[in-house]
C-alpha cells in the first residue's frame, strides 16, 4: 500500500523542474567511459581474465561473476581502492571529506523515493551524523626482525541518526495512518566505518522496536543512498574535468556486489565541488535473497547501475544538494523448483528504482 498510494503524485513530482537539486538533469552521460573503465579495472584486478570464465576479459555479461571472480576484483572485507584517471585543468582543488563530531555534527536531508511498482511513497528523512575517532593502527604480528606488519583499519566510527521523518508537503491527501508510519522512523540508524580517504565500508541500518516494518525497504533504500554519495577521495588535487574510478564490494538492497563508481569533477565554485557520479554493480554470486523475500532464488541476470550529479563543500562527505538514482532489475527463479515443473516456468524479475535527493535541513 505505501508504494503504490501516490502513483499520481509522484508523477507530478516527477514533473518539477531539474531546478530544485540546482543541477542541470540533461548533461552527457559517463556510461561508455564508465564500461571501459570497469573493463580495465576487471582485467587487471587478477592480471587476467576472472577466475572461471577462460578467454574472457571484463565484467561478467549476465552481470554475475562466477565463482572467485568477485573476489579477484576486491575482498569482501577490503577497503574501496582509487584509480585516477586524470586530475584535471588547473585550478586544482584538494577534495576531503567527514562526518562532523557529536558537537558539530553534519546535517542532511534526503528525500528517498522507493518504486517496485507503478508507484511510490517519498519520505523525507533529517538525519544528523557524527565521528568517533578510532584507536590508532596496531601491529597485527611481530615480524622475524622485530618489524611490526600494521594492518590497515579504519579511522573512526560513523553513527548517523534520523532526527526526523515525514512524507514531503505539497504531496497531495495522504492518509493520517501513513503519516503516522512514516513519523515512526525518527530514530533509525545508520552506522559504518570510515576510512583516511573517504571511504565508507559495512554500512547497515537499524530499526528501533516499534517502528513499522512495511518501511524496512526505503529504510535500506536510505542506507545504499548514503553508501553510494560518500565518495573516497584521491590523495591529489582535482580540478574540472579530474576523474576517479572507485572499486567496492558492498550492497544494494543487502545483496553482495562489486560496484565500480566512477566520478567526474564537472565544476569548482566557491569551494564546493560538483561531482557527476555513474555507478555499474555486479553480483558476487547467483544467490539471491532480501529480507521481504521468502525463500531462496537463483539469480540468472541482473542489471544495476546509478546516476547523479552531486555537489559537495570541503571537509563534508555528504552532498549539500543533487539527486542521485539506483536501479536493479534480476532475472530470478525459485531454488528446488517442483518436479517436473517446465524449465524457466517459475522465472520472473524484480525491479526495484530508488532516488535520493540531497538538501539542506
Amino acid at each position: 500500500m505505501l508504494l503504490a498510494l501516490s502513483c499520481n503524485e509522484k508523477e507530478e513530482r516527477s514533473a518539477a523542474p531539474a531546478e530544485q537539486s540546482g543541477e542541470q538533469e540533461n548533461q552527457p552521460a559517463l556510461e561508455p567511459e564508465l564500461a571501459e573503465a570497469v573493463a580495465a579495472a576487471s582485467a587487471s584486478a587478477a592480471a587476467g581474465p576472472a577466475p572461471g570464465t577462460p578467454g574472457q576479459e571484463g565484467p561478467p555479461p549476465r552481470g554475475i561473476f562466477p565463482p572467485g571472480g568477485a573476489d579477484a576484483q576486491i575482498g569482501v572485507e577490503a577497503p574501496p581502492v582509487i584509480t585516477v584517471g586524470s586530475t584535471g585543468s588547473e585550478p586544482r582543488m584538494q577534495l576531503t571529506g567527514g562526518f562532523g563530531t557529536k558537537a558539530n555534527p553534519v546535517t542532511a536531508r534526503v528525500e528517498v523515493m522507493l518504486q517496485s511498482g507503478p508507484g511510490g511513497l517519498p519520505v523525507d528523512f533529517d538525519l544528523q551524523f557524527e565521528e568517533s575517532p578510532l584507536a590508532a593502527p596496531a601491529a597485527a604480528r611481530e615480524g622475524e626482525a622485530g618489524d611490526a606488519e600494521v594492518t590497515p583499519r579504519p579511522r573512526a566510527a560513523v553513527r548517523g541518526r534520523v532526527v526526523g521523518a515525514q512524507v514531503p508537503q505539497g504531496l497531495g491527501q495522504v492518509p493520517a495512518p501513513v503519516k503516522d508510519a512514516v513519523a515512526k522512523l525518527r530514530g533509525v540508524e545508520v552506522a559504518f566505518d570510515l576510512w583516511p580517504n573517504g571511504a565508507a565500508t559495512g554500512l547497515r541500518t537499524e530499526m528501533k522496536a516499534g517502528m513499522p516494518a512495511e518501511l524496512g525497504d526505503v529504510v535500506r533504500a536510505l542506507g545504499d543512498a548514503i553508501a553510494a554519495v560518500t565518495l573516497p577521495y584521491p590523495d591529489e588535487p582535482l580540478g574540472v574535468g579530474g576523474f576517479w574510478m572507485v572499486t567496492s564490494r558492498d550492497g544494494l538492497m543487502g545483496l553482495d556486489l562489486v560496484s565500480y563508481r566512477l566520478a567526474r569533477v564537472e565544476s569548482i565554485v566557491d569551494g564546493a565541488v560538483t561531482l557527476r557520479v555513474s555507478t555499474k554493480r555486479y553480483a558476487a554470486s547467483d544467490d539471491f535473497s532480501l529480507p521481504s523475500l521468502d525463500g531462496s532464488y537463483l539469480l540468472e541476470e541482473l542489471q544495476s547501475g546509478g546516476e547523479g550529479a552531486l555537489r559537495y563543500r570541503s571537509g563534508r562527505s555528504l552532498p549539500f544538494r543533487g539527486r542521485f538514482q539506483l536501479s536493479l532489475s534480476a532475472l530470478v527463479s525459485p531454488r528446488g523448483a517442483p518436479a517436473g515443473a517446465a524449465p524457466g516456468a517459475q522465472r520472473g524479475t524484480l525491479q526495484f528504482v530508488s532516488e535520493a535527493r540531497f538538501s539542506e535541513p
